[in-house]
This record gives C-alpha cells, sequence and structure tokens, in this order.
C-alpha cells in the first residue's frame, strides 16, 4: 500500500514537472515572438488647413511595411492614397512640399499598366483607394512590398498624401485622383518635422 502511494506520488511530481517545463518553453517562444516585433513609426495626418484629422503608422513586416490609418473629416467616397518622395507636409493647401510620387526611374503610376508587378514597372509608392464613410471615417490597413521602413525613412523622409477622389490606377501622375487634400510626413524621429501647427480639428 505504502509503496503504491510513493510511486503515485513520484507520478504526480513528474507531472508537474513537465507540465512547469512545457509552460516555461511556451513562455519563452510567445516572448521571443514578441521580440521579433519590429519598431512602429507613427505621424499625424493634417488637412489643408493644418488640422490633424487622423494619424497612420508603419511598421517594418515580413517582405514590406504594413501602414495602418485611421482618419476623419474627410468627405465620404473613395480618395486616392500615395506615398511621396519628402516628409515634408509645410506647403499649405496644396502640399507640393511633398514632393511627387516615390517612384524607381522610368516606372509607371498605376496598378493596372503593365509590367511584372516591381516597383520598376509601377509607382514605389502606389497604394490602393481608401473608402471614407458618411460619417466621414475611414480606418484602414495597407501592405506594401515595394518599400522598406530604410526607405520610408530615408534622408528627406516620405510623406503620406491623400486626394479629393479615387486613383483609377491607371492615369499619371496620380491616377486622375485630384487635388492633394491631406498629408502625413514620416521622418527619422531625430529629424524635426517642418509642418505648421497640428491644432486636433474640432467638428
Amino acid at each position: 500500500m505504502n509503496k503504491n502511494i510513493s510511486l503515485n506520488n513520484k507520478a504526480v511530481g513528474l507531472y508537474l514537472a513537465c507540465s512547469f517545463l512545457a509552460t516555461a518553453i511556451m513562455l519563452t517562444s510567445v516572448n521571443a515572438v514578441a521580440g521579433d516585433k519590429q519598431p512602429l513609426s507613427a505621424t499625424q495626418i493634417i488637412d489643408q488647413s493644418g488640422h490633424t484629422i487622423g494619424q497612420v503608422s508603419a511598421q517594418q513586416a515580413r517582405g514590406g511595411v504594413l501602414l495602418k490609418m485611421k482618419i476623419k473629416f474627410l468627405s465620404p467616397g473613395p480618395h486616392g492614397v500615395h506615398l511621396h518622395t519628402k516628409g515634408n507636409c509645410s506647403a499649405l493647401p496644396s502640399f507640393k512640399s511633398a514632393g511627387g510620387h516615390l517612384a524607381s526611374h522610368k516606372s509607371t503610376h498605376g496598378f493596372h499598366h503593365s509590367g511584372d508587378g516591381t516597383p520598376s514597372a509601377q509607382h514605389m509608392g502606389d497604394l490602393p483607394n481608401i473608402h471614407v464613410a458618411q460619417d466621414g471615417t475611414a480606418k484602414v490597413d495597407f501592405f506594401t512590398s515595394f518599400i522598406s521602413m530604410e526607405d520610408l525613412l530615408d534622408g528627406d523622409g516620405t510623406a503620406v498624401i491623400i486626394h479629393e477622389t479615387f486613383d483609377d490606377y491607371t492615369d499619371g501622375p496620380s491616377g486622375n485622383s485630384g487635388k492633394r487634400i491631406a498629408c502625413a510626413a514620416f521622418l527619422k524621429p531625430q529629424t524635426t518635422a517642418p509642418t505648421p501647427s497640428r491644432k486636433e480639428k474640432q467638428p
């Protein structure tokens, strides 16, 4: 009888030891995955009056960059979105200070142009349209394999430009998407963004 109790106690002890080891391995794996998460860069989106109307973040992902955008106070419907060569939103209301589209030499704007789907065939800064709800808000995620965070945060940074209407994905230079109506500047952390006051816009 005592021998059986002793064996049972050993079995319980072995079970608890294995459970503890399995939990420790699982926690180590979770921490390793969390440790692999890349730094996040976030910046405010301003309208043509310099008011803050949203935020966009960027993060290095496997094979490209993940962009997440929250925005309000836009007209309902589709709007073209592109990455531009300079992280500079200071020229109100045109945002011409952001430069042209982020593009490699001899590339052509638009997803529908013929090519092999690489930046050499289309603009590196081409992104899908966003669709704004009737209340003027939108929350969207983009993934682009055409750039890296190193490209986004280069010497003069990069701007995210939102246009007044939709991008038809064909015609240059911006797919007939109209005027630039909102801008966000991505710059290296130590760089001061040359943007106007970003006072929150009120409804």
